[in-house]
Formats: structure tokens, C-alpha cells, sequence
């Protein structure tokens, strides 16, 4: 961890103040509850949600947030929403048909957040059209399968990485071509929306136990998760940047660069990917879990005041 700037503990904001966090074109109220200075020169924050359950907190970098001003009880009018990342509650109303990825439908997770709604911004006509080639879209179904037909989990973390994977593609592209920026670009994009999005909606009901308990020591998502959960995000990246995108030349621009990645992922299809024997029983990793949480507790018994005193006898 960086060495903390001695001009603030907590930077430009402080534990338990409210702000308005940034995804994509919106901006969402939450409570900071903790703060944390890390070696890319940047403060984080792990943020609450305001009015949602406590399972979609989560770290967010200082880029883009906005201070609350002083006893206000509501976002700023337009630019806030009642609902956190990753989309509107049960109460969202209809929205006009537009393309988007056509991958089957049981393949995109449904995780999304429930109770509390607010009403669908209307959705504009121009959205991403991918065309996701038949190797990755085997991989998907495949991954499918194997996690919620068949009950198990991939071992995490994933080796490579999604981060392996983008810094790989962005080695290749500048070697090819000796200019890697667009390549850059969309990797930091790509990092972002999912470091963001995983625990909302790229998740089957029986992973999230597992990717809770491999995030919960502020680990990045992206350094722990593979290429298969980067093709979930590719299903749902037309939703997801559906109002970041203003016009038809950005679409076509942003579509062309997301293709270039999906064939790159293609053609290192063998080595990105996991084959069918390398998941493990998710009872496998419940037993690994039951015997995690007791090592932790008799480290904690150990760590006890008394612990010194015993230890020493011993001695």
C-alpha cells in the first residue's frame, strides 16, 4: 500500500459523509465507509448504497464522485438515481426494442438487485450491436453449464486474470501495429464496468458466496475473475452503456474496438479459457470455506489477550 499523503486521512472525503458515486452517465447517492489510499495514487472508498441492501457495497475510486452539499436529503435532481449500479429495480416500465447481443438468453445472468425501484429512464435507439463469434459463444454456453447445470465453480482467482488477458492484447496490438492507445483505452473501460457491474449482474446464484469471500479483502474484480465472466459483460454491455452513448459514429467506433478484442479472445481461445475438467464441485469449495473460517477462528482465539501469556508458559 502507497504511503498516505499526510494532507488528509481520508482525502477529498471523509468517512461517513454522502456522495454522489459515477457509473457510466448517472451518479448514485451512497455513505462512505471507509477510505483507503492505494499505490496507483488514487483514494477508494468503500460506499453504501443509499436505501439498498448492504451486499452491493462496494470499493469505487475518488474519479468522478461528488460531494453531497451540507443537509441535503435527496441526489442532485436528473443527474442522481434511486437505483444503484447496474440497472432499474422490478418497477422499471417498458423500453423500446433495440439491438443487442444475440447470445440465449440463459446465459445472462440475472442477479439483479430487488426491492426498491425507480422508474426506467427511456432508453435511446442507439445502442452497441456486437456480433459475438460461435468459439465465444460456445465458451459462455459451455461456462453455463458447467456452473449452473452442473453446480460447480471455476477455481478462482483465474490464471490469467481478465487484467492478464487486456495487458496481453494491448502487448499484441502494439507490437502489430506500434500503437496501442484505442487498445489502452478500452481495456481501462472494460476493467472498469466490470470491477463495477460483477456483483450486481455478472453473477449465477451460486457464485456469489464464493465471490464475496474472494473480494472481501479489497481485491480487484478483474484481477481475480477470467474470460468467461468477461463474456457475460460483453452480453451486457449494450445495456449497460446504453445512455453513454451519443451518437451512431461513438457506437460503430466503440463496437468495432470491442469485435477487434473478441477476436483476439478467439484466436487465444486455448489458453484464455478453462476446459470442462478444471472446475471444481461447489461442495468442494463449501468444505475449503467451513475449514477457512475455523483456521481464522482459532488464529483469532490465539490472538486473544490471554494468547501472549499462554504462548510464553509454553515457552
Amino acid at each position: 500500500m502507497a504511503t498516505v499523503p499526510a494532507v488528509a486521512e481520508t482525502g477529498p472525503f471523509s468517512v461517513g459523509e454522502r456522495a454522489l458515486v459515477p457509473f457510466t452517465d448517472k451518479n448514485y447517492e451512497a455513505k462512505i465507509l471507509k477510505a483507503e489510499y492505494r499505490e496507483d495514487g488514487l483514494w477508494y472508498y468503500f460506499v453504501h448504497y443509499n436505501g439498498w441492501n448492504k451486499k452491493f457495497d462496494s470499493w469505487v475510486e475518488e474519479v468522478g464522485m461528488i460531494k453531497l452539499p451540507a443537509g441535503s436529503e435527496m441526489p442532485v435532481p436528473v443527474t442522481a438515481s434511486a437505483a444503484p449500479p447496474g440497472g432499474a429495480g422490478p418497477g422499471a416500465g417498458p423500453q423500446p426494442k433495440t439491438k443487442r447481443v444475440t447470445v440465449k438468453d440463459k446465459v445472462v445472468p440475472t442477479n439483479r438487485p430487488t426491492g426498491l425501484g425507480a422508474p426506467a429512464a427511456e432508453v435511446p435507439s442507439i445502442m452497441l450491436e456486437l456480433d459475438m463469434p460461435i468459439v465465444l459463444r460456445k465458451a459462455l454456453l459451455d461456462d453455463y453449464d458447467a456452473i449452473v447445470e452442473e453446480g460447480k465453480l471455476q477455481p478462482l482467482p483465474r490464471s490469467p486474470s481478465i487484467a492478464d488477458m487486456l495487458q496481453s492484447y494491448v502487448a499484441d496490438a502494439h507490437q502489430m501495429r506500434g500503437n496501442s492507445e484505442s487498445e489502452i483505452e478500452l481495456s481501462l473501460g472494460l476493467r472498469s464496468y466490470f470491477d463495477k457491474t460483477l456483483l450486481l449482474s455478472l453473477l449465477y446464484r451460486g457464485e456469489r458466496e464464493q465471490a464475496v469471500q474472494v473480494l472481501s479483502d479489497n481485491r480487484v474484480a478483474s484481477c481475480i475473475f477470467g474470460a468467461e465472466h468477461l463474456l457475460r459483460l460483453f452480453v451486457k454491455l449494450p445495456e449497460l452503456m446504453a445512455l453513454a452513448i451519443t451518437s451512431e459514429s461513438q457506437a460503430a467506433t466503440v463496437s468495432i474496438m470491442v469485435q477487434d478484442l473478441m477476436l483476439w479472445m478467439t484466436e487465444n481461445a486455448d489458453s484464455i479459457f478453462m476446459t470442462k475438467d478444471q472446475y471444481i464441485d461447489a461442495s468442494a469449495f463449501a468444505v475449503c470455506n467451513k475449514a477457512e473460517q475455523e483456521k481464522n477462528l482459532l488464529h483469532d482465539n490465539f490472538s486473544s489477550p490471554e494468547a501472549p501469556a499462554v504462548i510464553e508458559a509454553a515457552h
